[in-house]
């Protein structure tokens, strides 16, 4: 009867930890969500950018995240990042800054609207709230897309 029990036991155990496992290798994703700083990545090769960027969980809790991208992003874009356990950054894609949660949206400077194009460059004044301080960016970007 005591072998029983114990076989039994070491099945359910198993059962357990394999269930974890899946759960955490595959089924959870916590999202991350950062801005893009085109200064923070390295060009891999002709379609490749590992990026490595501060992000900041819906809690606000930071941490610094690196994923490869095929292009370069968007200076100054909201981004979300779906990362797993062990297998990193599964997908990411752009947002709005209405869609950060508030505890990460304290932490991420937020861009103004104020655009001023001149030939083939823009550039957009961003408001640091930690700093109260204003960068001006100069970037190759011909298309803005504001909401």
């Amino acid at each position: 009867m005591k072998e029983n029990i114990a076989v039994i036991l070491a099945i359910l155990a198993f059962i357990i930890l394999c269930g974890l496992s899946y759960y955490l290798l595959i089924i959870k994703e916590t999202p991350y969500y950062s801005i893009i700083d085109n200064t923070q990545y390295e060009k891999i090769n002709e379609r490749e950018y590992r990026y490595s960027l501060v992000s900041y969980q819906a809690n606000g809790k930071a941490k610094r995240i690196k994923f490869v991208t095929t292009r370069e992003l968007i200076e100054g874009a909201y981004i979300k990042l779906d990362v797993m356990f062990l297998r990193g950054v599964v997908r990411w894609e752009e947002v709005d800054y209405n869609d950060i949660p508030k505890n990460a949206q304290i932490k991420i400077p937020k861009i103004s609207k104020s655009v001023e194009l001149n030939q083939h460059f823009f550039v957009y004044y961003m408001w640091t709230q930690k700093l109260n301080t204003i960068n001006v960016v100069k970037s190759d970007i011909y298309m803005i897309k504001f909401k």
